[in-house]
């Protein structure tokens, strides 16, 4: 369960970055 919160949070967070970057 901890894996999966992860996996979302680093999702987010490349998401985050590559809307910034874009």
């Amino acid at each position: 369960m901890a894996y999966d919160q992860n996996v979302q949070y680093l999702s987010y967070a490349f998401w985050q970055i590559v809307m910034t970057a874009g």
